[in-house]
């Protein structure tokens, strides 16, 4: 209803133990605010081990069954995810929603040459030339680290306060290194502070960011006019 067409999309995957998130970032014309929609997956294994334990908690002592009943997570079978778990859920974003995934932006650790079947996967939806290693370390994220916390300042990320962006992106401590730069690590380096959806934001924010131009022809960009109001979703 918005009007939303093409979307720049983050991966950050996983093995066993992290969530594997995506993030699809969205503008649309006269519109200053970048709006995110996201999906997480958690392995079925890690929900039974908890059940079996008897952890009333939930995992990570997080409601991850309400968030899956809100369908805001997705279960994945057994104790490994798919990697190409996103393409189903950008299929949905275009069949759906009419939405197209046109970039895509990815951490090469976990996609990398020994990845090749799930590599070719996402070039296959994508096109070649439409994927971008997003490498981890402060040299690659700085700056966008910084430009994101500005957008959070300014208010001018919509996410319809999705519970599971807000809470990785509570749980991401800033890394500093001996130049200043900064790169995003777990809060007291606990393993259930989970930051995967703040990464595939992020990873998503460094291609929208270096193609911005490009993606502003894309959606025929029209800069606000002083008269025009900003729309009132949150």
């Amino acid at each position: 209803k918005m009007g939303f067409k093409y979307a720049v999309v983050g991966f950050d995957a996983s093995d066993t133990t992290d969530l594997t998130a995506c993030c699809a970032l969205m503008m649309r014309p006269k519109d200053s605010r970048i709006y995110a929609a996201h999906m997480v997956w958690v392995t079925e294994a890690s929900l039974k081990a908890r059940e079996i334990a008897g952890d009333r908690r939930g995992r990570d002592a997080m409601p991850y069954d309400k968030w899956i009943a809100r369908a805001l997570m997705r279960v994945s079978p057994g104790n490994i995810i798919d990697k190409r778990c996103a393409i189903p859920w950008l299929d949905e974003l275009r069949n759906q929603h009419h939405i197209y995934s046109i970039m895509f932006g990815y951490d090469p650790w976990h996609l990398g040459r020994d990845n090749m079947p799930v590599m070719d996967a996402y070039k296959g939806f994508f096109g070649a030339q439409n994927c971008y290693e997003v490498r981890q370390g402060a040299q690659t994220l700085s700056q966008p680290m910084k430009e994101l916390r500005a957008i959070y300042q300014a208010n001018e990320l919509v996410d319809n306060s999705n519970p599971i962006a807000e809470w990785c992106r509570s749980n991401v401590m800033v890394r500093t290194d001996v130049n200043g730069e900064i790169a995003p690590s777990k809060k007291d380096q606990d393993e259930h502070n989970r930051i995967d959806a703040f990464a595939a934001e992020l990873d998503a924010w460094v291609v929208l960011k270096n193609h911005m131009d490009e993606y502003k022809q894309i959606i025929h960009w029209t800069a606000p006019d002083k008269g025009d109001e900003k729309p009132s979703e949150t």
